[in-house]
């Protein structure tokens, strides 16, 4: 496979200011998880001269930017704004940018800036080569590193998520200067501004929620639990043992990174981790995930997924409905069920004893998983 370096640099958190979003007219395009948390973190570093949304009137995320004192833009007044923060799904941005937002915007005469937090549709669909055109002056990435709930969560604790920060158009020479702008409103220097390349976060984002974070993991999970219950052990058990734990490991590794959770877990556990998981993950295993690497970088799956959307998402729909009916679904309910009415908390339900990772010997309380980047766990830019 051909090998290429892909640079980056953290940004020095001594740059982070708002000074670029000085009286710009702030536009929240999409009122899901993301969209709800960088339109609050927005207003309340207090961005730009005003933030307001434009979401779909008769959908949930309407009602809970009314609730959340945002004005709602309609479609006579969409093209006022300065700069777009677009929280759309994936999906819909070529459709909404090209065909109605850019429309409105050159109709009021006006050119804008443009925000994403993925970088897939620039990268990989046709709304990449009409980005670099009027009416858009500037067009950059700030992609926050987990979900809307998170970023919001550490905000409001002073905190913030770590973002990937890129610049994909820049007419006007600012455009760097304004992702710092936005990356400094949500938050995110507190945990780290890395400034790459909009393609390379894209591919690097596919390939994580693909290869490990919600494809690696499910298929891995759904093995194990299939493996035991073929063999004819409980699925009860196979569930609690292989998945119901599994946010144990995480939280270990997100504090402490691959080596320290192995100090933490008992020496059972690490001997098993450090022999047996190299048979899992072997050379068939690296070469699928190599193949899989390739077919995003070629945009192999992005023509694929267009073109499953473009049909009606048989596939996807097919696929959905097959997972939902595994039986580990039934052995699951039930496992979180008892585990939360003991615990109180289903996303802190654990189950066993005594430690805080497989072995149950050692450590210090377990800590929860952490989110899976643009869209692991939750559509992260649900309109």
């Amino acid at each position: 496979m051909r090998s290429e370096a892909h640079s980056g640099e953290w940004i020095d958190p001594a740059r982070a200011t708002l000074a670029p979003l000085a009286e710009r007219e702030i536009v929240v395009l999409g009122y899901g998880s993301q969209g709800r948390a960088q339109a609050l973190n927005l207003r309340d570093a207090g961005a730009g001269r005003r933030v307001r949304v434009w979401t779909r009137p008769e959908g949930p995320g309407a009602r809970q930017a009314i609730a959340d004192g945002f004005p709602l833009l309609g479609g006579d007044d969409l093209g006022c704004g300065d700069l777009y923060c677009c929280l759309l799904p994936d999906e819909l941005h070529a459709e909404f940018l090209m065909r109605t937002l850019a429309p409105a915007l050159t109709a009021a005469g006006r050119e804008a800036e443009l925000c994403f937090a993925h970088g897939f549709s620039l990268a990989f669909t046709s709304l990449g080569a009409a980005a670099r055109r009027p009416p858009w002056r500037e067009v950059f990435l700030v992609a926050p590193s987990g979900p809307g709930e998170d970023v919001r969560r550490a905000r409001l604790a002073g905190g913030g998520v770590p973002a990937f920060l890129g610049v994909w158009h820049d007419a006007s020479g600012e455009a760097r200067q304004r992702a710092i702008g936005v990356a400094t409103a949500l938050g995110s220097f507190a945990a780290g501004v890395f400034a790459t390349e909009v393609r390379t976060e894209a591919v690097v984002d596919l390939f994580g929620e693909q290869a490990v974070l919600c494809g690696g993991v499910s298929a891995l999970l759904a093995a194990a639990f299939d493996t035991l219950v073929t063999a004819g052990y409980p699925p009860e058990m196979a569930y609690a043992e292989c998945i119901q734990q599994l946010h144990l490991t995480v939280g270990l590794i997100e504090r402490h990174g691959i080596a320290g959770m192995r100090a933490r877990i008992s020496p059972t556990a690490r001997f098993g981790d450090l022999t047996r998981g190299p048979r899992i993950v072997g050379a068939a295993t690296r070469s699928a995930l190599r193949r899989v690497l390739e077919e995003i970088e070629s945009g192999h799956f992005a023509h694929e997924w267009v073109e499953e959307q473009r049909r009606g998402a048989p596939r996807f729909a097919a696929a959905e409905r097959e997972a939902v009916a595994n039986p580990l679904e039934a052995a699951g309910r039930e496992v979180r069920r008892r585990a939360t009415r003991a615990v109180g908390d289903e996303s802190r339900a654990g189950v066993g004893g005594g430690g805080d990772g497989p072995g149950k010997t050692g450590g210090e309380p377990p800590g929860g998983a952490p989110g899976a980047g643009s869209a692991a766990g939750e559509n992260p830019v649900d309109s």
